[in-house]
């Protein structure tokens, strides 16, 4: 078997003056596993934020996103980055 691509797994440290702004803002705060580009930054001391709008059937052709969703994080990378 040949290898055509890898990269390492990323395990991402919060930084507790980001926590205070979800609970400022009212944002549901949770930890998932998850697929990301972070992992290609990480390595080189980038902060990374991650988020995640409200969606459904992943994969599937009935896929969807609630696009108001997309909107939360706004208030919360404000908050954090004042």
């Amino acid at each position: 078997m040949q290898v055509l691509f890898w990269a390492a797994p990323t395990l991402v440290s919060v930084d507790p003056s980001f926590l205070q702004a979800p609970r400022k803002s009212l944002a549901l705060l949770m930890r998932e596993h998850a697929g990301s580009d972070a992992r290609f930054v990480c390595r080189y001391g980038i902060p990374v934020v991650m988020s995640r709008p409200f969606v459904g059937d992943p994969q599937t052709e009935h896929e969807w996103i609630d696009i108001a969703s997309r909107e939360n994080p706004l208030p919360i990378y404000d908050l954090y980055l004042k």
